[in-house]
């Protein structure tokens, strides 16, 4: 179980199936799994999965960005996103690959305009 806030305003609050949070559109090459999300925004985009949509037709969806709009997905956009456990179980998350072992119940992300420098194309959709 889990609760979901961005910018302070909770969009999710229960069973949780994936949260991923990112300034990019895909993931590990294949999944769009953040279709809204542009590079030079200042924004992280934030999307939820329930059990309602069940994780095989999930990751077909994912592939091209299809997901959006399905019962089981809430889609946010926003400069903090706080992850929270509320079953009183640790957050375990994953961050660019690699698996963070932790004792915490949340863990909140801020973006940080600027911090990278980063190349977008104005005219290509996404950057």
């Amino acid at each position: 179980m889990g609760r979901v806030l961005v910018d302070g305003t909770v969009i999710h609050s229960g069973a949780t199936t994936l949260v991923n949070v990112g300034g990019g559109r895909h993931r590990a090459g294949v999944y769009n799994v953040l279709p809204r999300s542009l590079p030079d925004d200042g924004l992280l985009d934030v999307c939820v999965l329930d059990p309602a949509l069940p994780a095989q037709t999930a990751l077909k969806l994912m592939r091209n960005g299809d997901h959006l709009g399905h019962a089981g997905v809430t889609y946010a956009r926003g400069t903090q996103v706080t992850l929270e456990r509320t079953d009183g179980n640790p957050l375990h998350f994953e961050s660019d690959g690699e698996v963070v072992v932790s004792e915490r119940s949340s863990i909140t992300v801020r973006i940080l305009p600027g911090a990278v420098p980063v190349f977008a194309n104005d005219q290509r959709p996404g950057g």
